[in-house]
Order: structure tokens, then sequence, then C-alpha cells
């Protein structure tokens, strides 16, 4: 068991502490003042979790801050658990490049920009120099011309808007357009290539050079620039030297020397024939032309006024009945009829023997004679059939 310890006087200040056996306390001793916990056996604010109240009445605020395993190194304790947190270059460089310069402006370092950016001083650009470094270096932002009224670096070389626009047409390289060398280019007497200066030297450039004659050590000149006006279309759009077939010259002059031969009257080839002949497609001259012997037929023909179309309709009636006649006989041919009662003229009978008539054939003996008949015109007959 424990030993309670009273302290004489009026407060209501108590201790407790653990006793060893032999009556010293061992420990530390819990304080009350009162029912309250005294502030003695309460732990410091900087023990405590941040902003977690606790003490009598909520007096105390805890300032410890305890950060997540993730923000942690990994393995490295912390709260109840290990930190999760890794570390690789890429996060380093983006907390070094994000970080904001303001913070980081103690004298000789990075941040301190007016120390090493070449204006001088202890101070940052002003927001009017901001502008016209803008201006000068072609940014997006607010700019400002500067007072010398000095047009911007691109714009000093000429390097314009529509300038920059035809350099999309570079989309081959121009050595594939043409043979042409750079000795053919520089045999021009008149290689000088125009001059520019600037008022403004801007700090951190190569040998102290501004950027406009930075521009002109690499070359880039306002002759140059001009040039870039030449590439209206595209570089591709033109014939490729390995596409240009050389002419046939040796036969465009065999041609040549065939139709240097020809002779024209107006737009028509003069031509002599040495006894070809010709096929006339259209002859004008109609006149003084006789036709031969075999021709004089023609003198007689029938005209057209005098031809009568036949009658097809009453010819075709004819051929309706005549179509229904058979013959006989190998020719001359006999009508085939088949009588039906009826009464017939025979006129030659050749089967005369073993009949005998009646009184009502007498007419018969004055019949008419077969050498009396005279037989139908069957050739006429079978033309108009």
């Amino acid at each position: 068991g424990g030993r309670v310890l009273m302290r004489n006087g009026a407060n209501t200040y108590t201790a407790y502490a653990e006793d060893d056996g032999t009556g010293v306390a061992t420990g530390n001793p819990v304080m009350h003042y009162g029912t309250d916990l005294h502030t003695g056996s309460m732990p410091d604010e900087s023990d405590v979790r941040y902003n977690v109240t606790y003490g009598p009445g909520g007096s105390r605020i805890g300032t410890c801050h305890v950060p997540p395993p993730q923000s942690v190194l990994y393995g490295v304790p912390v709260d109840n658990t290990t930190g999760t947190a890794t570390v690789d270059a890429a996060s380093i460089a983006a907390a070094v490049w994000n970080a904001q310069r303001s913070t980081y402006s103690a004298s000789g370092t990075f941040g301190a920009v007016s120390e090493w950016s070449g204006v001088g001083g202890t101070a940052d650009w002003t927001d009017v120099e901001k502008e016209q470094i803008r201006h000068r270096l072609g940014i997006d932002g607010q700019a400002t011309a500067p007072t010398s009224a000095t047009p911007s670096l691109l714009g000093a070389a000429g390097y314009t808007q529509t300038r920059a626009a035809k350099i999309d047409n570079l989309d081959a390289t121009v050595s594939s357009r043409s043979t042409l060398t750079a000795a053919d280019v520089w045999s021009y007497t008149n290689r000088q290539l125009s001059a520019f200066s600037f008022n403004v030297t801007v700090g951190g450039y190569a040998s102290g050079q501004s950027p406009s004659e930075q521009l002109q050590a690499a070359g880039y000149t306002s002759t140059r620039a001009a040039r870039l006006d030449n590439l209206d279309v595209s570089v591709s759009s033109r014939l490729a030297a390995t596409a240009y077939t050389a002419p046939d010259n040796a036969g465009i002059a065999a041609i040549k020397a065939k139709t240097d031969q020809l002779e024209f009257v107006g737009t028509d080839v003069k031509a002599t024939l040495d006894g070809e002949q010709v096929i006339v497609a259209t002859n004008l001259d109609k006149t003084g032309y006789t036709l031969t012997a075999d021709y004089d037929r023609a003198k007689t023909a029938l005209a057209v006024s005098e031809y009568t179309a036949p009658d097809n309709a009453s010819i075709a009636s004819i051929k309706d009945q005549t179509d229904k006649l058979a013959f006989a006989g190998t020719g001359p041919y006999d009508v085939k009829a088949t009588l039906d009662g009826e009464q017939v003229t025979v006129a030659t009978n050749l089967d005369k023997l073993g009949y005998s008539l009646t009184s009502d054939y007498d007419r018969a003996k004055n019949a008419l004679s077969y050498t009396e008949y005279t037989a139908p015109d069957n050739a006429g007959i079978a033309a108009i059939k």
C-alpha cells in the first residue's frame, strides 16, 4: 500500500507518492489542490500535441507538432510508428526549383537576385525594369517600351511574328532542294553584313556581351532575318533534286530537225502528193465530174415521187388465206381439197373407167374442153403470195 502525506496549513494541497516499503517515498509524487491535479504534476505544453487543451479548467494548450509518418524519413520513429517518406533526386530538385526566392534572400545566396543579376546594389528589379525587360526579350505579360525607343531584341534583329510564322515552311532540309554550295553563295562580290548597336547591356551574358551582340556573334543578323521573307511557301512544295528528270535533249533535237522542214500556209501544213492515194473525208469541189457508163441505169431509175408503196395490209390479208392452202405433187403443184358434199366442176378427169352419169349430168356434154382451158398464172400468184 501507499502512504498519504498531509501538509499542514489552511490549503487543500495533497501529495501522493509510492512507498518503497521502508517509509521512504519513491518516484515522482502526484500533487492536488483540492480535487484538481496540481500543475506541477502535469506535462509541459511542449510535450503535449499541438492545440490539445488540458490542466485545471483547460488552462493549458499543447504546442508539440507531431509530423505525419509520410513526412518523416522511412524507418525513423515518429509518434507511435515510424516514418514512410522517401527522398529522391526528383523530389529534391522540385523542392529547390519551386521554393519561393523571397524565402532565401540572405546575402551571398542565389535568392539575393540583385547581387548576381547584373543590376548592382541590393534591390531587385523594379516593376518598370521588369516591364522593359519583357519588351526587349519579347516575353508575354505587361511590357513597356524603354524611353530610348529601342525595339525588343528580336524585333531589332528583324525577327517579327510574320517572319516567325514562315519558319514553319522549313519542313524539309534546304540541301534536299538544290545542289547550291556555300561557295556559290559567297561568290557574290558584296558580302557586307549590317551591324547593330544597343545602349543597354544586360549582365549574365557570355563575355559581357549584350543580347544583340550575342545574336550577331551567332550569325543572326538583320540581313539573314530578312531572307526569311523568301520562305513564302514550304520548301517541300518545290521539286526535290532527286525527283528531277533531265529532258531528252537528243530526242527533242531530232524532233526539231523534222519540224523545221514543215511549211505552212496560214495554220495549214503544205503537203505535196507524189502519186499517193488519199481518202477524202469531205470534198467541197463538186463540179466538173462525170460518171462512167456503168451508172447509166441511174438515168432511168424510178424517182421517189414515182414510187407507190405496196398495200401491205391487203397483202397480209391475202397471205392469211393462201397460208391455209395445201398442195400435192412435186410440181407443178395441185391444190389439195376436201369436199364435204359440195358440187364441183372437174376440168380433166383421168379416171374415166366404170362411171355412168345420170341425166342430171347431161350438161357435161357441152362442158368446156380442156384444150380450151387457159391455166392460171401461177407464177404471178406466187409472186403475190
